[in-house]
């Protein structure tokens, strides 16, 4: 049997402390969701729950929310998804242990890593497995193997690649594609990138410390031959009118990705 499926990965939350709020901007961001009819929604750097609660209140055609509990009464690692379908309760793949991978100069990177992690959801009428991650960032920008920031998230891909069983992975990798760590990821074949060839940036230049590149640092990769990609799209790349002034719905943009899923009857 086959049967088509649309997913999205944004990095929704960035911004904190810039105009127009989120509120104003995730209610603009989910209508467009909503008029593309997507069945799959994954979510990072949503750090509360009203902000969880904000993004269910303008996603009613997503009616299935996956979140981990967090220490801090928060969604666990910021990473959540949304759905058409039901989902079964999930796994949360933390990076807690890869704290002492940090350097000198990178403690509060290496600090936060404790709540970084990968959301694990099983969407069992279709049936899918999606995995939602955010890795610790690069603050840096300096994607060569001697960098700062390269032994921790070596560590974290590490536990990907060792831990994870999932169809699709999404999410904000915080790697340039085309980097070392990143090829090394995707050496063995084991996943697929949507994207792969697009080069386009996936966080808007206007963000970047003065003099940095912008590069593709958001993924969909598919694992196995059981999914076709049919579309790819880049989304929210331009400014657009929320209230009295034009602006980015995030620092990302996001990724859409539809494609045939070809999977065995249960009868």
């Amino acid at each position: 049997m086959t049967t088509a499926v649309s997913i999205v990965s944004l990095n929704a939350c960035g911004l904190p402390f810039v105009r127009p709020s989120f509120s104003a901007r995730a209610a603009e961001f989910s209508r467009r969701l909503d008029e593309l009819a997507v069945d799959i929604v994954n979510f990072q750097e949503v750090h509360t729950y009203r902000r969880l609660a904000l993004l269910r209140s303008h996603l009613p055609s997503l009616p299935y929310v996956s979140s981990a509990p967090g220490a801090l009464r928060q969604p666990r690692g910021g990473v959540v998804t949304f759905s058409r379908y039901p989902i079964e309760p999930s796994e949360f793949i933390s990076f807690a242990r890869t704290m002492r991978r940090t350097r000198l100069g990178t403690a509060l990177v290496g600090l936060r890593a404790y709540s970084k992690g990968v959301l694990v959801s099983r969407i069992p009428d279709l049936p899918l497995t999606v995995a939602n991650v955010h890795l610790s960032p690069n603050k840096d920008g300096d994607w060569s193997p001697s960098n700062r920031y390269c032994t921790l998230l070596r560590a974290q891909l590490s536990i990907l690649r060792s831990r994870l069983d999932a169809t699709i992975l999404t999410g904000d990798f915080n790697l340039a594609n085309g980097s070392g760590l990143h090829d090394e990821f995707m050496a063995d074949g084991e996943w697929r990138d949507a994207f792969d060839g697009d080069d386009r940036p996936t966080f808007h230049a206007e963000f970047l410390p003065p003099g940095s590149s912008p590069s593709r640092i958001d993924y969909v990769l598919l694992k196995g031959g059981r999914m076709t990609v049919d579309e790819t799209r880049l989304l929210f790349e331009e400014r657009v009118p929320i209230g009295p002034r034009n602006a980015f719905l995030s620092d990302h943009v996001g990724l859409y990705v539809r494609a045939t899923l070809n999977y065995r009857a249960v009868t």
